[in-house]
């Protein structure tokens, strides 16, 4: 108890500093479902995490959505950082926050891990199955709804069984966040502060990442890429029309797509 009061105590001070130093500052910024596990055992090397925390990110974002403003944003989003001062953090929600980010950690750099949509649906709908929100915390369930929305009480006419079975979100919903993901992403970060990555290429990429973060590549766990795949495979997204599909990422995911392409991202090659 002692010591854990001590540590907190510390934790405020500029000594903190001295015993944990950051050599580099990387956060991992794909969506969910796009090697964000992998890349962050890719820096198993470094303090490195995956998704630490959400309840208490979750409570940030809704004290951003209750009014905090500029000063106060940076500040909260500093003291969330000094309790663990990472090397290398990888949460997709983070999208939300990007901006700030941005202005609280000038030397930070981004890696975007991307996924074309069509798989990434298929792929976050079985991870919404297998983690499902009966088991989660309550920060993740909440995190969950705000990106997505929340599942309805009534799905739209065509929507397989499983959707209602599994309290799932819509398909508009989670589209539309892969959408907002990467327009929001693409937009604030700047080219020479980010790292695009497709999901297919991350077991190929770790010279680049190394020569991005200015680290030694012998420094990355090489095997480490891609080892967090789907523990099981529902298909009830392949039970969607491939119609309705197509329709509905052309309704929701050109924006982005298009900005992707424009970085030289190829998302359907």
């Amino acid at each position: 108890m002692l010591l854990q009061q001590v540590k907190k105590a510390v934790k405020r001070t500029p000594v903190w500093k001295l015993i944990r130093p950051r050599a580099f500052h990387v956060y991992g910024i794909g969506a969910p479902k796009t090697g964000t596990v992998s890349l962050a055992r890719i820096f198993g090397n470094y303090r490195s995490r995956h998704e630490p925390d959400p309840g208490q990110f979750i409570d940030i974002l809704s004290s951003f959505k209750r009014g905090a403003e500029g000063a106060e944003r940076i500040a909260l989003l500093k003291n969330r950082d000094q309790q663990r001062r990472l090397q290398c953090e990888v949460a997709w929600y983070l999208s939300h926050v990007v901006e700030e980010l941005l202005v609280a950690f000038p030397e930070a750099k981004f890696i975007v891990t991307v996924r074309e949509p069509r798989s990434w649906l298929r792929s976050i709908i079985d991870q919404c199955i297998n983690a499902h929100r009966k088991i989660l915390d309550d920060g993740s369930i909440r995190i969950r709804d705000y990106s997505f929305g929340a599942p309805p009480e009534r799905y739209p006419n065509g929507y397989p069984e499983e959707f209602e079975e599994h309290a799932l979100h819509t398909v508009d919903g989670y589209l539309a966040y892969w959408n907002f993901h990467y327009e929001k992403v693409l937009s604030a970060v700047p080219p020479d502060r980010r790292l695009l990555i497709q999901m297919k290429d991350l077991s190929d990429s770790i010279e680049r990442i190394a020569q991005f973060v200015d680290i030694s590549s012998d420094s990355l766990i090489t095997e480490a890429s891609h080892r967090h795949k789907t523990s099981k495979k529902h298909n009830v997204a392949q039970k969607l029309s491939s119609a309705f599909l197509e329709a509905k990422i052309e309704e929701h995911c050109e924006g982005a797509i298009i900005q992707l392409q424009k970085t030289g991202i190829e998302l359907y090659q």
